[in-house]
């Protein structure tokens, strides 16, 4: 909670920073507020398109939105592929249909 504090902090401090917003979007993500994550998470796209850790964790939202709700699939999909695309490294659930 106390990083979240912080990361929120930053974000209001410093609007255009895309790191800011990825971060409090993980923090986001790791406490399960999912909808949160999800908002700061496409803010930190918008600001750095192509980083590569915001879509694995815009995937990450969604796959963890699918198991409660099957038509978040095809989103987890999408961020996954976009995160292998920029990081073919990048570690992606296997339960996926992954586009190159």
């Amino acid at each position: 909670p106390e990083g979240i504090q912080v990361a929120r902090r930053v974000t209001q401090a410093h609007p255009r920073y895309a790191k800011g917003f990825n971060t409090l979007g993980a923090l986001l993500l790791d406490s399960r507020q999912l909808d949160s994550a999800e908002t700061a998470l496409l803010q930190a796209e918008n600001l750095a398109h192509k980083n590569a850790n915001t879509a694995c964790n815009l995937g990450s939202v969604y796959w963890l939105k699918m198991q409660e709700d099957p038509d978040a699939r095809p989103a987890a999909e999408w961020w996954f592929s976009a995160c292998k695309r920029r990081d073919p490294s990048a570690q992606t659930p296997p339960n996926l249909n992954l586009t190159p």
